[in-house]
């Protein structure tokens, strides 16, 4: 008998999300994806960067872009370990994102 599932982070243990059984399994993975700011599915453009800051949020370093049309986005430096420390004002790049009023970069090529 299932009552619950739960998704554990495999690089950070005490990132979980639990989700009621009842909801089942595709909403809990769902759930912990959002939660995680994990897109499965997204835009894929190109942007030039117009502004970039980086901050560190729970020992995590983040991205924070504005390309050259005012939309903002962040992303995780795991999403690209070798290339975002790189990244400069007036870079071309190619990007998979969710759309919000700060989108979410889940992909870079």
């Amino acid at each position: 008998l299932v009552k619950l599932y739960a998704f554990v982070d495999v690089l950070d243990y005490q990132k979980v999300v639990v989700t009621d059984a009842s909801a089942g399994i595709e909403t809990a993975a769902n759930n912990y994806l959002n939660n995680s700011g994990i897109t499965i599915a997204g835009n894929e453009k190109n942007i030039i960067i117009s502004e970039i800051k980086t901050v560190i949020i729970d020992g995590n370093t983040y991205y924070y872009i504005i390309d050259n049309e005012g939309n903002k986005y962040r992303v995780n430096i795991k999403v690209s370990p070798s290339k975002l420390p790189f990244i400069k004002t007036g870079d071309v790049l190619t990007i998979v994102s969710n759309t919000s009023e700060i989108s979410e970069i889940s992909k870079i090529k």
